[in-house]
């Protein structure tokens, strides 16, 4: 598997549109770091929300087709990092730097547990390269 810009091999899946999104989500979170002004951080924030929510949405799609038997615990994970983004929008001028490693941690560990295992559960029903995005 060839390492794709902004997202380590750990962190690949192996699902060519699913890498791609979360390259974008951690590209993201890192411009998020770098922004210079309170202005630039907000429409980060704004993008990295809105991103990540299309992606849940996908991806939760996808885990109903697949009659996935962890969706809700799944989906509950999604809903603590949507809770946490709407958190960083409301004080993105503040600066604490905290989040922003409890952040990447917590969409990396997303990544290698969650999302991992769900990959694997829908490659092992055969369809995940057709069917599985998220």
């Amino acid at each position: 598997m060839s390492e794709k810009p902004g997202l380590d091999a750990d962190l690949q899946l192996g699902v060519e549109e699913v890498d791609r999104e979360h390259g974008l989500q951690v590209a993201l979170i890192d411009e998020l770091e770098r922004a210079g002004s309170e202005a630039e951080s907000a429409s980060i924030a704004q993008r990295l929300h809105d991103t990540t929510e299309a992606h849940f949405i996908g991806e939760e799609l996808l885990m109903r087709q697949h009659s996935y038997p962890l969706y809700h615990a799944h989906v509950e994970e999604h809903g603590k990092l949507l809770a946490q983004l709407a958190a960083l929008r409301e004080r993105h001028g503040k600066s604490e730097s905290g989040w922003r490693a409890e952040l990447r941690e917590w969409l990396q560990g997303h990544i290698r547990g969650p999302d991992r295992d769900f990959t694997l559960f829908a490659k092992s029903a055969g369809s995940a390269t057709n069917a599985t995005r998220g």
